[in-house]
């Protein structure tokens, strides 16, 4: 069967990049989506063959899809999906412009749609997988000056 293939949203920094190298210890392999794959370059060095990095943006599923299409071809499956990528938008909720707002929720939560709507066909072929959303405390429990992350970052119910 061989080992996983984990797909990893927001891998260069953080506790995205923290799991890609947990994830490549432990013997399984990785497509580790960013923005820039420069920080994932030692790893990629360490681990031969089991980490594809994919540089795009999430945010355009039109570019998305394709890109992680490929990658996925190129180690024959996907076993598990890490939906890890996000930002905190901090500041008074009447000081923030449309576009600081609406960037926040295409990243938090638009982005996070686009990579399991592109992953999902490849989950349903095989007939298995996972998919774990990474999201925030922030989406229960409100802070001042964190009122667009913390809509962004609402978990769903169900």
């Amino acid at each position: 069967m061989g080992s996983r293939v984990w797909l990893i949203t927001g891998a260069s920094g953080g506790l995205g990049q923290a799991l890609v190298g947990e994830v490549l210890s432990s013997g399984e392999r990785v497509i580790a989506v960013t923005r820039d794959d420069e920080p994932l370059r030692p790893l990629t060095a360490a681990f031969p063959g089991c980490l594809r990095t994919v540089s795009v943006d999430i945010t355009d599923a039109g570019a998305l899809r394709p890109a992680l299409d490929d990658a996925i071809a190129g180690f024959s499956r996907l076993d598990i999906v890490v939906n890890n990528a996000g930002y905190a938008l901090a500041g008074p909720f009447e000081e923030l412009d449309d576009t600081e707002l609406r960037a926040q929720f295409e990243v938090n939560f638009f982005a996070a749609v686009n990579v399991l709507r592109a992953a999902l066909p490849h989950l349903r072929a095989a007939r298995a997988g996972r998919v774990l959303q990474i999201s925030s405390l922030a989406g229960q429990i409100g802070a001042p000056g964190m009122s667009a992350y913390t809509a962004a970052s609402t978990p769903s119910k169900g």
